[in-house]
């Protein structure tokens, strides 16, 4: 059973800029929640016990919001590590090799939120129980929903 989880919220967000000057994508509000809110939520109703939030310097804010609601996440171990420098998800997940521990575990991108009535973290984790490697989720965006991602070089016709 994997029961650990890592959220890199270390990168400068600048796909989002000038927003992300003032605050980190992971707070962006949406409803009365921040982002991040519903990636911890989605993890704790998939079975995940363990978090480590991976942030920087500068990214504080993250830390102290989430430690303001651990009464929210009682069910949860959270932990922080900094990422010296924003290098990408590899050296995030690097950055939080001593909490993963060489056990299973699942990268949550807090600024990736699926709507579905069975959490799409626990779907992958079934989906990974038929075998051992790595499991990625996808998602099909819509041709009208492109320019939502201008400037991301994956979205380029």
């Amino acid at each position: 059973m994997v029961e650990k989880a890592v959220i890199p919220a270390a990168g400068c967000g600048l796909r989002m800029r000038p927003l992300t000057a003032v605050i980190p994508k992971e707070m962006f509000p949406l409803g009365d929640s921040a982002l991040i809110d519903y990636t911890i939520s989605e993890l704790i109703a998939s079975g995940i016990t363990k978090i480590c939030v991976v942030i920087s310097k500068g990214k504080e804010i993250i830390r102290e919001y989430l430690d303001s609601k651990k009464d929210s996440f009682n069910k949860i171990e959270l932990a922080f590590i900094y990422q010296k420098e924003p290098l990408g998800l590899g050296d995030a997940l690097c950055a939080a090799a001593d909490f993963i521990d060489y056990e299973p575990f699942v990268m949550a991108i807090p600024d990736q939120i699926l709507l579905s009535q069975i959490p799409a973290t626990r779907q992958l984790l079934d989906a990974s129980s038929f075998g051992e490697g790595i499991w990625n989720s996808m998602v099909t965006v819509p041709k009208r929903e492109i320019t939502f991602f201008k400037g991301s070089r994956a979205f380029r016709y």
